[in-house]
């Protein structure tokens, strides 16, 4: 989905909504007639500018090309018009690499946060907000962490709150930001603080309902207490990474799938506490779905995931790396049904083999009825020697011409479902085979049916290759920029990469 851009110009928040002058206009120092320095003057000299008289949609495109944040923020202080016109695209993408920048992001969407009490609410006895107090040059006040104050007025709501003798109201009136924050934040990485990133931290972002990307890769501190409650105000969100937050349970899941029903993308890898309750959520209540990536989900089987296919057909990648309890089912029906598919990862699902795979349309068995009015020839008879015990060969109506990346690591697949695979995704590019050591000559004169799409080849342990079919190889897939062909034996004589 594209970035957000704003169209508009932001709103002052509701304290500042009816101010004809504010506190950035006073940062211009205009002088007036008389030597002076007034807002009113400052107010004559911007009507009399030909860049402020440009309408705001027109402002706002020109800003949308400045890429650079500190010419951004160098625009806030221009004058009202502008700041309202940028503040949207400084707030946009914040960008959180430190627990100081973490801290003071917080403190502004939820002014009086105290990292130490974030329940309070309230300045502590020193009259500090704590380490998060600052609320940024984007909100217009430069002042350092060391010396961080609240001002007079807030200093008094403190007292009265101290004494019993004030409201919660006056304290949060005191300390209201200049501009909604909270509605303006629309992606969001927490990646680079995830040491710093506690359930209380994570709460503070319940004000930010119209987030549509939300990265939590490696928050290994974060729990469904806290997850759960967030996303429940998210209804906008579109995409999800909980890439290593090991204790998020099915609990989150469903209320994600339940609140996000425009969910596009998530990320669950290494949530190894998920089983398919969570994946039969997701799979009932989110239609929209391209992308999923469910590795290392020990718990999961292929039940959920036919299921998931079942009612995604948009899905375009899938990833089910080391999910050991998907079975040939589930592979038949990503391949029957997600005709969009282009990248799909089946590595180490061992039990997924040759059944798990489409057979050319021209293959038929001996003693079984075919679908095609042409019979097969003599030389595709040659193709079926696979016996099917249980399941019948699995012929598709349509090749997945989309399909561009698979990753079948350490299955146990023979030739036969290689050379199924090639006919049915003729436009592959990236092909990962390591380790299937049932694979012959066979299988790489069948890859090199791909011709000029393959670019990409891992054969790694293939023990039953051999140089004449890896020279065919090279002559046909005249685009190869990466072949792997180590530890095979007898050994390769030559391994190329260009």
């Amino acid at each position: 989905m594209r970035a957000y851009e704003p169209t508009s110009p932001a709103q002052w928040s509701p304290r500042h909504r009816h101010s004809t002058t504010s506190t950035i206009s006073a940062r211009l120092h205009v002088p007036s007639s008389n030597g002076t320095t007034t807002a009113a003057a400052a107010q004559r000299t911007r009507r009399l500018s030909p860049i402020d008289r440009l309408p705001p949609e027109l402002l706002i495109h020109i800003f949308r090309q400045l890429t650079d944040t500190s010419h951004l923020y160098a625009c806030l202080f221009v004058s009202s018009l502008w700041c309202q016109c940028v503040v949207e695209f400084l707030w946009l993408k914040p960008h959180l690499s430190t627990q100081a920048s973490l801290l003071s992001f917080l403190s502004v969407l939820k002014p009086g946060f105290n990292p130490n009490a974030p329940t309070s609410g309230v300045p502590d006895e020193a009259g500090e907000l704590g380490l998060g107090s600052s609320e940024g040059p984007v909100n217009g006040r430069r002042k350092s962490r060391e010396h961080v104050r609240m001002p007079a007025i807030v200093d008094a709501a403190a007292a009265d709150l101290s004494s019993g003798k004030g409201k919660k109201k006056e304290w949060e009136e005191a300390v209201e930001p200049l501009f909604p924050y909270t509605r303006f934040v629309r992606r969001l990485n927490l990646a680079g603080v995830t040491e710093e990133m506690q359930d209380a931290h994570f709460m503070c972002l319940e004000a930010c309902t119209r987030l549509e990307r939300l990265t939590l890769n490696g928050c290994i501190h974060l729990t469904d207490a806290s997850l759960s409650t967030v996303i429940a105000h998210m209804h906008q969100l579109v995409a999800l990474d909980l890439t290593g937050v090991i204790d998020v349970t099915d609990a989150t899941i469903q209320v994600v799938a339940t609140t996000s029903k425009r969910l596009q993308g998530i990320n669950l890898e290494g949530c190894k506490k998920i089983t398919d309750v969570g994946i039969y959520a997701i799979a009932n209540h989110c239609p929209l779905l391209r992308r999923i990536k469910l590795c290392e989900l020990e718990f999961i089987t292929g039940r959920s995931v036919s299921t998931l296919v079942t009612n995604c057909p948009l899905l375009i990648e899938i990833d089910l790396n080391l999910c050991v309890g998907v079975g040939v089912e589930a592979a038949r029906d990503i391949w029957s049904k997600c005709f969009h598919l282009r990248e799909l990862r089946l590595a180490q699902c061992t039990l997924i083999g040759d059944e798990g795979f489409p057979v050319p349309a021209k293959v038929a068995l001996p003693g079984s009825s075919s679908n095609f009015s042409d019979g097969p020839s003599s030389n595709d008879r040659t193709l079926s020697r696979v016996t099917f015990a249980v399941l019948p060969p699995l012929l598709l109506f349509r090749p997945l011409v989309h399909l561009r990346q698979l990753d079948l690591m350490s299955l146990h697949i023979t030739d036969d479902a290689v050379a199924g695979i090639i006919v049915n995704a003729p436009k592959l590019r990236n092909l990962v085979l390591a380790k299937c050591s049932h694979l012959t000559d066979r299988a790489v004169r069948s890859i090199a049916g791909l011709g000029r799409h393959l670019q990409f080849l891992h054969l790694g342990h293939a023990t039953s290759i051999t140089d004449e079919s890896i020279v065919h190889l090279a002559r046909t897939c005249v685009r190869l920029r990466y072949v792997d062909l180590a530890c095979t034996h007898p050994p390769i004589l030559f391994s190329f990469s260009f």
